[in-house]
């Protein structure tokens, strides 16, 4: 009887062991994705602004130059915002 109990203790230590690996895992896993979801919302709130820049600039000058890159400069950041946002999504899945 004592051998029985013996081997279930060391089976139970062992599958303790085991569930706490795994919950350091997915502990460090879970602080990995909030860092790179914290680095996603801070490029995209740079990006926004920097869109709210262009377009005080594209709206401030007469340059018709100055005007096509900057309309070319918010449309690529823009873009960069929807990827970076469907990224943070698949990211939170």
């Amino acid at each position: 009887m004592d051998t029985s109990l013996a081997h279930e203790n060391a089976r139970l230590r062992a599958l303790l062991q085991t569930q706490q690996d795994t919950i350091r895992q997915m502990a460090e896993y879970n602080r990995l994705l909030s860092q790179r979801v914290a680095a996603y919302a801070s490029e995209i709130n740079r990006l926004k602004a920097l869109v709210a820049k262009l377009q005080r600039m594209q709206f401030g000058k007469s340059s018709e130059k100055l005007r096509a890159k900057t309309e070319r400069q918010i449309q690529d950041a823009q873009e960069r915002i929807s990827a970076l946002q469907e990224e943070m999504a698949e990211t939170l899945g």
